[in-house]
């Protein structure tokens, strides 16, 4: 009887969240291969947590575990990618513009993956999925202050290492 209502209830779980969790992983990765990945990775972990306790809020566990796993995907990559995939294409026709854009991009997920978890996390949440300080602070399981610290001190660091990163450029 418990294993019959629990291959329901796990499949209505896969079938409600697969297609956010799927989103989360794309906003990071913006390759399909690699959410899929992402998103196996997240189920499976899922499943071995619910096996151990339950989950109150599975949306806000599933979004905290494809927000960390596809951070690490990223940060696996054999060479740096855009996570925003075709943003230069999209935002102007002149190539110039488009390969300065490329550039900023390559190194805007270099920075990212450089970037302490939760600080990778709380950017990637802010930014990529558009969440406010108090859906990640819950997502994350932190205070909303500390969502603020950890997005101050990620934005810092990104505008530093750009800085940096562009003025070793103009040498």
């Amino acid at each position: 009887q418990f294993t019959a209502r629990f291959k329901v209830e796990w499949a209505e779980i896969v079938q409600r969240h697969g297609p956010q969790t799927y989103r989360t992983a794309w906003r990071i990765l913006q390759q399909a291969q690699d959410c899929e990945d992402v998103v196996q990775e997240v189920f499976a972990e899922a499943h071995r947590v619910h096996q151990k306790c339950q989950i109150k809020h599975w949306r806000t566990f599933l979004d905290r575990l494809a927000t960390f796993r596809a951070l690490d995907a990223l940060r696996r990559r054999k060479r740096s990618e855009s996570i925003c995939g075709s943003f230069a294409e999209a935002v102007t026709s002149n190539p110039d513009e488009r390969l300065q854009l490329k550039e900023l991009q390559e190194r805007l997920c270099i920075v990212i993956t450089r970037l302490p978890k939760r600080q990778a996390a709380v950017l990637c949440l802010s930014h990529f999925e558009q969440r406010t300080n108090l859906e990640i602070a819950e997502i994350l399981g932190i205070t909303p202050n500390a969502v603020g610290l950890a997005l101050h001190k990620a934005r810092t660091t990104l505008r530093q290492e750009l800085t940096e990163s562009e003025e070793d450029d103009a040498k």
